[in-house]
């Protein structure tokens, strides 16, 4: 039978093209970078992190409160033991208890171990993260690369190799300066682990002393050889390791980042400021200084300085500070060191870009610049989001606290200042307060730690989509 009654096959050409106007039935999803989750059923990223410096916590809780802890062998209250894990994970220092008499040598470990966590924890944790999840982490998302400070697996792995190659190198040296000279003056007859808890200490600016004799760290008073090294392993714990690495591998011709010239550049100004303030705000006041001679007044006014960015050493009596004194200390605390450092507060970073910002709209510029760059928006935006946020974080614990002590409204906040920015200085209260104001201080240490910012990104859920709407203007100032 004939088929010529059959309609004839189209051209190959026009068939292409009559494809290629068709649309395909479903579209491929596009990747979303604002909704990319690590596991598509199971919890956030940032969330996986708060939930592992919660196990630690609560790991280090249960180890403190056992009676092989305690120095007596018995069993150390709940509320001592919660209170000190959560200061330890934190690299606070703030303490309820002596560590050095109350802590047996195990006690101590675990509290040494909580701190070496606390400073490294973050990046191997989100190395480990990265690695065991693959391709389940969007990197591409400004958010995580903001927190790890990495924009790939292997950026990450580097970082975080370098980071603990620079922690074994300055906490071994620093126990063996500290062992030759300051050992036997820390604990009689005792020479390297007190060095190598103070050196792991102050390196990951944690603030915790294991002296056993009633004067604690104000035996150095008079000793500027022991502050100065103390203060080197504060002042590079506090600057990150990109930085350092930054330092070590590029001249000063090939030239640094940006991020380097400002961490650096803030740092040596508030370290100075600092100093110089303190010196000044106690001239005149018959306090802790008092009686010390000029080159003594000024290495405790540099010590103070350094440790107020978070290490929370102490040589002197807050109790006996000027209030001027104590409110200047509670803005050093606030900015903390460098970003991606072992330092808490908001960072010497977004303070840079915070103040620039201000400069900026005060000189009519609609962009923010310094060392001849321009900083991106999003970067500009995260630090007014961390500023906010620790600001209505700290005045919140502050309120709290008003309602469950019976102590002055500064000492409170002074107190809340250096719990959220994991310093460790008190002006004497700590051991005093209520089980309440403890629970209160232990979840500010713990917010501080891993960063407001952190912490709302874990606990808050992402819109599916963003949406897009039309610009209009506010009032501002």
């Amino acid at each position: 039978m004939s088929d010529r009654h059959e309609k004839p096959e189209k051209p190959w050409y026009q068939q292409w093209r009559e494809e290629l106007r068709e649309e395909p039935e479903e579209l491929p999803e596009p990747p979303k970078r604002w909704h990319r989750r690590v596991v598509s059923k199971e919890l956030p990223f940032f969330s996986i992190i708060l939930l592992g410096y919660g196990l630690a916590t609560l790991v280090g809780f249960v180890l403190l409160t056992l009676p092989v802890s305690n120095v007596d062998h018995k069993f150390t209250a709940p509320i001592d033991a919660l209170f000190t894990a959560a200061s330890s994970i934190s690299d606070t220092g703030l303490t309820v208890v002596n560590t050095g008499t109350h802590w047996s040598f195990f006690g101590q470990m675990v509290i040494l171990v909580l701190i070496q966590l606390g400073g490294l924890g973050f990046m191997v944790m989100s190395s480990f993260l990265l690695l065991s999840l693959g391709n389940r982490v969007d990197l591409r998302d400004f958010r995580i690369e903001d927190a790890i400070g990495a924009s790939s697996k292997g950026e990450l792995v580097k970082t975080s190799l370098q980071a603990l190659a620079i922690t074994v190198v300055f906490e071994v040296a620093g126990a063996f300066i500290l062992a030759r000279h300051a050992g036997p003056a820390v604990t009689a007859g005792a020479e390297w682990w007190p060095s190598i808890f103070h050196s792991v200490s102050a390196f990951n600016n944690a603030g915790f002393d294991i002296t056993t004799n009633a004067q604690g760290f104000a035996v150095f008073q008079r000793d500027a050889f022991t502050l100065m090294v103390l203060s080197g392993l504060v002042f590079f714990g506090a600057l990150s390791t990109p930085v350092i690495v930054e330092l070590v591998t590029r001249g000063i011709r090939r030239g640094f980042s940006l991020d380097t010239k400002l961490a650096m550049a803030t740092t040596i100004a508030l370290l100075a400021l600092g100093t110089l303030g303190f010196l000044l705000l106690e001239l005149g006041n018959a306090g802790p200084m008092n009686g010390m001679s000029g080159l003594d007044r000024v290495v405790n006014s540099f010590f103070t300085s350094m440790s107020s960015r978070s290490a929370g050493f102490s040589t002197l009596e807050f109790g006996r500070l000027m209030q001027q004194s104590l409110f200047l200390i509670m803005i050093l605390m606030f900015i903390g060191g460098v970003s991606g450092s072992t330092a808490g507060g908001i960072k010497v970073n977004t303070f840079a870009v915070m103040v620039l910002t201000s400069f900026s709209y005060l000189r009519g510029r609609g962009k923010v610049c310094a060392f001849n760059r321009q900083i991106p928006e999003l970067q500009v935006h995260k630090a007014v989001a961390v500023t906010a946020l620790s600001l209505l974080a700290v005045l919140t614990v502050a309120l709290a606290l008003s309602f469950t002590e019976n102590i002055s409204f500064l000492q409170l906040s002074f107190e809340t200042v250096s719990a959220f920015s994991t310093v460790g200085f008190s002006t004497g209260i700590t051991p005093y307060l209520s089980i309440g104001g403890k629970l209160i201080l232990s979840l500010a240490m713990f917010v501080g730690r891993l960063g407001p910012l952190t912490v709302a990104l874990a606990l808050t859920r992402d819109e599916p989509k963003p949406v897009h709407y039309a610009e209009e203007r506010v009032r501002v100032g």
